[in-house]
Parts: C-alpha cells; structure tokens; sequence
C-alpha cells in the first residue's frame, strides 16, 4: 500500500527530474556555435570560441541552475573543451559554465539562445593539457564528444 503512495509522490513531485533536452541534442546545436568567452583568467579581453573546431569537448549539467518547464528549458552545462595540439604541443582550451535557452515547439527543442556564463578559455603546455584532459572527466561521463579526424 505504501509503494504506490510512495511511487506516485516520487514520480508526480519531479524527484526524477524533467529530463529536458537530450544530450546528443546538445551537443549538436552547440556544434556549430561560436560563444565569446573571457580570455584566460584576466579581466580584460575576449575571444571568440568555435565549437566546431574542437576536438575534445565534454559536457554535464548543473542541476542546481538548470530549469526546464514543459515550454521552456535553460540549460546551465559544464564545459570542457579543447583543440588540437600544436606542433610545438600547445593545446587552447576552454572551460566553464554555459547556459543554452531553448523552447519546446509541438514536442520538439529549439535552441534559441547560447551564452558563457563564467567560460574562460587557456593555452596550456603538453602536461597541462594532460592535466586538464584528466580533470574533463567526471564531464565526460555524462556526454563526450571527439572529433573523428583523430
């Protein structure tokens, strides 16, 4: 008697959560994106970041600033991103929080808004970059994305 109960209040009070857009989708919209982002960790400049040139690029909610309704969903996403190594074994790479705004039209998720919220991009060395590959990978777990020119 009280599995129902407990099932009903569990499901019908969102403890599972509105799951919102699907990974995949996610990824793909922000595929073709370019976000301006801070560059490095001083106050002064931006710069453009193309996700499309990444190779690496991971990604995971922040529930606590995600809100997602049947219409609307503002996705918060901790991103990890990176491109291809430089002769000289530079890798740029950019990381932070992002925020994509979508709409629900008749069952479907439309994209309407990408912007950093505290995304930075870096220019590290070989073993930087190695560094930062092992920190991106409680991101990874939730969604990864590598360039098949690899």
């Amino acid at each position: 008697m009280l599995l129902p109960v407990f099932l009903s209040v569990w499901l019908g009070c969102g403890l599972m959560g509105e799951q919102g857009v699907p990974k995949e989708q996610i990824n793909a919209d922000m595929h073709d994106k370019t976000i301006q982002v801070k560059k490095g960790s001083s106050s002064s400049g931006m710069e453009n970041w193309e996700f499309k040139t990444d190779f690496l690029r991971c990604f995971a909610p922040v529930n606590e600033e995600t809100k997602v309704t049947e219409s609307n969903a503002e996705m918060v996403i901790n991103v990890n991103s990176s491109k291809y190594p430089t002769e000289s074994g530079i890798t740029k790479v950019m990381s932070g929080k992002i925020l994509l705004r979508y709409k629900n039209e008749n069952g479907k998720w439309l994209l309407e808004g990408i912007e950093p919220k505290d995304a930075l991009t870096a220019v590290l060395e070989m073993d930087k970059a190695i560094e930062f590959s092992r920190s991106s990978a409680p991101l990874c777990r939730h969604f990864s994305y590598e360039d098949e020119r690899r």
